[in-house]
């Protein structure tokens, strides 16, 4: 039997993992929890075959989003961005368990509304973010997960990294030299 479910319907599963796994570490301030440049979250949760991966980068880090850029160039690297994004093996790759894609979801609304401000105000620095949601459907419980994005986030030096999945819950940092989760 194959189960397909749509993104939003895992995003209350989402909320249950980063609340598990917030459970067992101390409440964050308001200025810990600051958009960091260099620094994103990515959130792993499986449900039965399905699993749900979700990036949250800071748009500056993401090189589509670059500052010089005029409007038409950037609206162009960013169709580049999501079209290159389309293929997970580019944002990650999950290491055995036969998976498949079974949707995806890119969110960078922010950063386009930003860009607009940015031109009528060109002293103010982009805080905006990026979101990739990922839905995969696997025959088997991967084995371990290689986060590629660090080639694409080029600026990117840290990935807070949460995962509730059968195996069990966990926290990791992955950094552009340490990109591999196992379970």
């Amino acid at each position: 039997m194959t189960i397909y479910l749509k993104l939003s319907q895992l995003l209350p599963f989402s909320l249950l993992l980063v609340g598990a796994v917030s459970v067992t570490h101390q409440p964050v301030s308001a200025a810990e929890a600051a958009h960091v440049h260099g620094q994103g979250s990515l959130l792993i949760a499986q449900q039965e075959n399905v699993w749900q991966l979700q990036f949250r980068l800071p748009a500056a880090d993401i090189q589509a989003f670059g500052h010089t850029q005029p409007t038409g160039e950037s609206a162009d690297s960013i169709l580049a961005l999501k079209q290159t994004l389309a293929s997970p093996k580019k944002a990650f790759d999950l290491i055995g368990g036969n998976c498949r894609l079974a949707g995806h979801e890119f969110d960078f609304a922010n950063h386009e509304m930003h860009h607009h401000e940015h031109a009528q105000h060109s002293d103010t620095e982009t805080h905006s973010e990026v979101t990739l949601s990922y839905s995969l459907h696997c025959e088997q419980e991967p084995q371990r997960v290689k986060v590629n994005l660090f080639d694409i986030a080029s600026s990117l030096e840290l990935l807070d990294t949460q995962w509730s999945i059968s195996a069990g819950q966990g926290k990791a940092d992955l950094t552009p030299s340490a990109r591999y989760i196992s379970w």
